[in-house]
């Protein structure tokens, strides 16, 4: 893998609480997964993500039906800044943010204290 920018981290987040984390390079891959659940991740907080925190601020989830990942919401208006308040976003949902300083936001407004597991390819 020599050449390539790999990293993982987990994100532990109480409900309607911000977070975010910075990507190893401005765009590529991400899986992203919730393990609320102690025996396997959560599917409908689980699904694999395009991200670009470089010029266009896009995140874009590859995998998207009534079942993978169907907690999420993805925010990709001009993101010309970064969320401050959780109650702006959905109640009941995760929510990712492309911010305009290069890192990835999350917000959890799931209900409950939840940690994200984040591996950047």
């Amino acid at each position: 893998l020599d050449g390539y920018a790999i990293k993982g981290c987990d994100l532990q987040l109480a409900d309607d609480a911000i977070g975010s984390v910075t990507p190893p390079r401005k765009g590529g891959w991400l899986l992203f997964g919730s393990d609320s659940d102690a025996d396997h991740p959560v599917t409908a907080e689980s699904t694999i993500i395009f991200y670009d925190v470089g010029a266009s601020k896009r995140i874009t989830r590859a995998i998207e039906n009534n079942y993978v990942g169907s907690n999420f919401r993805v925010i990709n208006a001009s993101a010309t800044t970064v969320p401050t308040n959780a109650s702006d976003y959905v109640d009941g949902k995760i929510h990712l943010h492309a911010g305009n300083d290069g890192d990835i936001y999350c917000v959890n407004r799931t209900g409950s204290t939840k940690t994200f597991h984040f591996l950047f390819l």
